[in-house]
């Protein structure tokens, strides 16, 4: 292959690559859908947490796994929306201060990390979408649940609070 031909096959490569790193934030209504629908189509299984408030509420959140690093990598990003009462759990096999973004989510979130007791112990509300501020735990927790932004409000969930899942469970990590 002559330098010429390498060099197109190059900037092809970039280009394809380009393309499909900037597609999303140009994309029109109509084919918006049609992303949302193989999103959806991706999503992991859907499971039930439980948050106990100090007060006796039990909240029930529909939330998917984030286990695998590709899995919390790809978290919410990319959606349109964030059904009522659903959300992602983050899950970390030890406890350890985590760092978030909101690099490429285009909905605000709250952001409730949950320590080894599963006890949320600390709440970030609506998150600003795109930023690439790091949002952070700020003590070892085992897990971050993101949820649509005002639902911590909504649903009076304080810092405090038990959260119940079966991933949280100390024999499951």
């Amino acid at each position: 292959m002559t330098s010429y031909a390498q060099s197109i096959k190059g900037v092809a490569i970039c280009v394809a690559i380009l393309g499909s790193c900037l597609v999303r934030p140009y994309v029109q209504n109509a084919n918006a859908k049609k992303i949302d629908a193989c999103v959806s189509q991706a999503r992991a299984e859907q499971q039930v947490l439980l948050i106990c408030s100090s007060k006796g509420e039990v909240h029930k959140i529909t939330i998917e796994l984030a286990i695998t690093s590709a899995q919390k990598k790809r978290g919410l990003m990319f959606r349109t929306k964030l059904e009522k009462n659903h959300g992602m759990l983050f899950m970390h096999k030890k406890p350890q201060v985590v760092k978030m973004w909101m690099k490429n989510t285009f909905i605000p979130l709250d952001m409730i990390f949950i320590d080894q007791k599963r006890n949320v112990v600390k709440i970030v509300e609506k998150t600003t979408p795109m930023s690439l501020r790091v949002i952070s735990s700020s003590s070892k927790v085992i897990a971050v649940l993101e949820v649509a932004a005002g639902s911590a409000q909504r649903l009076g969930i304080k810092v405090g609070d038990k959260v119940k899942h079966r991933e949280l469970d100390d024999e499951k990590r």
